[in-house]
């Protein structure tokens, strides 16, 4: 069966053979990020763009591990090209918002965190980053309402935030 498979593949060409094995690499390389072996992640995903370039799932996910890795300029990169591929993209957006939060670049956090809400209205992680980012930037009323909706759609962290940052 398996001699089938192959064969077929090879007279479909390099193309499927190339988006089976781009497949097989994603999910060996979630399967690595839920283990946190986040190098093996990285080594994964550059065969995975040199299969099947241009995927923002595969930036995102690069972007994700380079953070957990505290590289936040490459978490930026790979981030940045994620949302150039795919710019209505909620989870690159609010990755991206992410990072840049964790850099100070606050203004430019909150403009991610403002069209990754429009994308994706109920994530409640969204709603909630960017509520700190709000109380950050002095935004205290705005930025209590926005923890309020995060703990309103279930995100456990906005509670607690809100009892410090909005009494």
């Amino acid at each position: 069966m398996m001699h089938r498979l192959i064969v077929l593949l090879f007279l479909l060409g390099g193309t499927a053979w190339g988006q089976l094995g781009a497949v097989q690499e994603l999910a060996l390389a979630r399967q690595a990020f839920q283990q946190r072996d986040y190098p093996r992640v990285l080594a994964l995903l550059h065969r995975i763009d040199s299969l099947q370039p241009n995927q923002p799932e595969v930036y995102l996910l690069q972007a994700q591990a380079h953070l957990k890795l505290s590289r936040k300029d490459l978490a930026l990169q790979s981030a940045n090209r994620a949302i150039q591929l795919d710019n209505k993209n909620a989870e690159a957006l609010l990755l991206r918002g992410k990072v840049l939060k964790s850099m100070g670049q606050y203004i430019a956090a909150l403009s991610d965190f403002n069209q990754a809400v429009v994308v994706k209205p109920g994530h409640a992680e969204i709603w909630y980053y960017r509520g700190l980012t709000r109380i950050e930037l002095n935004e205290r009323h705005a930025g209590c309402e926005d923890l309020g909706k995060a703990a309103e759609l279930g995100n456990e962290m906005a509670i607690d935030s809100k009892d410090v940052y909005c009494k």
